[in-house]
């Protein structure tokens, strides 16, 4: 054992001087050599600094990378703002369109655009009408920002706005009230009453309305302006058609118009017929009673330009609905009180019809 202590302070003794050795002894310097990267040639002097283009950093690739083809360019040197094409809908306006030269069908009344004007609005046009295949109000105004619909039953609708429905929301057909304050507090019917092809455009307003409308419109309004012929063309006519089919209820929406101008007069008239069969539930399940229904509606509209500043307007719309069940009646809570004190009498579990009629005079002046 004592010989290999002996061994052990021996090793120790002999590492600690080599380690002296090498702490006494000067060490080379260190020389870092970086690998040789070819720069590219410095622009001319002209005098002042001129910055190197952010592109350039494009210009060289990175080790082992694929070479740039088409590097990108300056955003200075590619925006032209002459360039940009703004959605149609920012041309919108509230009035003067060829169907309402007064601008008197229109929520404002006014020659105002959707951006100038203060409240939140927007306005769905005849193509977007068209692009959603409305065969009904419901369908018209579906994915509208801000507005809610309610539709507890085939051929019923009740927009809400800013939590707000019934007789706290105005709807208007040409600027002429289809609910006032005086109906139900709760959701409604009546908006469903309207034919989405005789519609040129609907202008939603969100938020209260009250200083135009008085308090029908405190959470906002809904306006719809009808279609009409164009006293800004040249005589002509026209003959157009429109079909809608559905694959979930088998239904069928056709609309028929006719319209042209002739000198001093204008005539636009349609007819339409819906026809919706029970829901299909889906999963073999069946079908879902009291979803079926028929509609027809007609509409006329005579304009006479008695003169250069004055357009005399005539209209007539019916809008019909047979058949039509209310799912908010059903047995046995259907039972209304006894009118004889004796057996409750039941209240109707149907719209047989529901129907809607408008029939206008109006005398525009514009300039």
């Amino acid at each position: 054992m004592l010989r290999n202590v002996l061994y052990s302070v021996l090793f120790l003794a002999g590492t600690g001087g080599h380690l002296l050795a090498q702490t006494d002894a000067t060490l080379p310097p260190v020389v870092v050599t970086p690998p040789e990267v070819s720069t590219p040639a410095a622009p001319e002097s002209t005098g002042s600094m001129q910055p190197t283009p952010m592109s350039n950093r494009f210009e060289q690739p990175l080790e082992n990378s694929p070479p740039v083809s088409n590097p990108p360019q300056s955003v200075a040197s590619s925006f032209d703002a002459s360039s940009i094409v703004w959605p149609s809908s920012l041309e919108q306006t509230f009035a003067t369109s060829p169907s309402d030269l007064s601008g008197l069908s229109s929520l404002f009344r006014t020659d105002a655009s959707i951006i100038d004007a203060a409240q939140l609005a927007t306005i769905v046009d005849q193509q977007t009408i068209q692009q959603r295949m409305s065969n009904n109000m419901f369908r018209a105004l579906q994915n509208e920002v801000g507005v809610t619909l309610q539709q507890t039953g085939n051929g019923q609708l009740s927009p809400f706005i800013r939590g707000l429905t019934g007789q706290q929301i105005l709807v208007m057909v040409d600027g002429i009230r289809v609910n006032n304050s005086i109906l139900r507090a709760g959701p409604n019917q009546y908006a469903a009453t309207i034919d989405p092809g005789m519609i040129d455009r609907i202008e939603v307003v969100r938020g209260a309305q009250s200083v135009l409308w008085g308090s029908d419109a405190l959470g906002g309004a809904i306006n719809i302006v009808t279609r009409g012929a164009n006293p800004l063309s040249a005589d002509y006519s026209r003959f157009s058609f429109n079909q809608v089919l559905g694959s979930a209820d088998e239904s069928s929406y056709s609309r028929a118009n006719v319209e042209g101008w002739v000198g001093q007069s204008g005539v636009f008239a349609g007819g339409s017929y819906l026809n919706t069969n029970d829901l299909d539930i889906g999963g073999g399940l069946g079908e879902q009673p009291g979803t079926g229904y028929s509609q027809y509606a007609g509409d006329v509209k005579f304009n006479r330009l008695l003169d250069d500043s004055t357009l005399l307007t005539f209209a007539l719309q019916h809008f019909e609905q047979n058949d039509l069940a209310r799912s908010d009646r059903f047995l046995p809570f259907v039972l209304g009180p006894a009118p004889n004190g004796n057996s409750a009498t039941q209240r109707p579990t149907f719209f047989d019809p529901q129907q809607r009629d408008l029939v206008y005079l109006r005398l525009n002046g514009f300039s």
